[in-house]
């Protein structure tokens, strides 16, 4: 054959070229596996932000309520915050979610109000006979009523049935559909109608 040698070389290159495109179409899989990898973490920081939102509002409104109500017990409420960061070994609550405590009632924490001397919660006195600064109950957002309560006494069914008729996604833990309902807008009376 005349140009033997250079159809051999030719053969080779074509070979090279063709090891390079099975190389390459290996590591572009691999990019795109570890961009999945990446997008499913990064779904999880986001659910973890706002689990850890949302958990810091329900602190806050519960520091209010025993601010009011006894504030003597800020120092065990502070103690059982710290403790939770001693046990590495908290689960998640994915698919079991139980409903969480039931807040206290309107009724109960009128209750607790009107019986203190001062009406704000508490006796007005720490003890040795300096008087407390004076809440004003009326400021405190008491979490009985907002939104986040009334949406954490629903079931997941019935967060997953009213994300639908607010045409949202109604996939995920408890704590991500209430996220999700409380960014869409939805109010105390979407609540009541439904």
């Amino acid at each position: 054959m005349l140009f033997a040698s250079k159809i051999n070389e030719v053969n080779a290159t074509i070979a090279n070229i063709s090891q390079e495109i099975e190389d390459l179409q290996a590591r572009i899989e691999d990019l795109r596996i570890e961009k999945l990898e990446l997008e499913q973490y990064q779904q999880q920081l986001g659910s973890a932000e706002n689990a850890s939102e949302s958990a810091i509002e329900q602190v806050k409104t519960a520091l209010a309520m025993i601010k009011a109500i006894s504030p003597a017990e800020r120092e065990t409420f502070k103690d059982a915050l710290i403790s939770l960061f001693d046990d590495a070994d908290i689960p998640l609550l994915a698919s079991a979610e139980p409903d969480p405590d039931p807040e206290p009632s309107d009724d109960a924490i009128e209750d607790a109000i009107e019986t203190s001397p001062n009406g704000n919660g508490h006796n007005g006195h720490n003890g040795n006979g300096n008087h407390h600064e004076t809440i004003d109950i009326n400021a405190i957002e008491i979490g009985v009523n907002d939104l986040t309560a009334s949406l954490n006494k629903l079931g997941i069914n019935e967060l997953r049935k009213l994300a639908k008729k607010h045409r949202l996604d109604s996939k995920g833990a408890k704590f991500i559909l209430i996220h999700r309902l409380i960014e869409s807008g939805i109010s105390e009376a979407d609540l009541v109608a439904s």
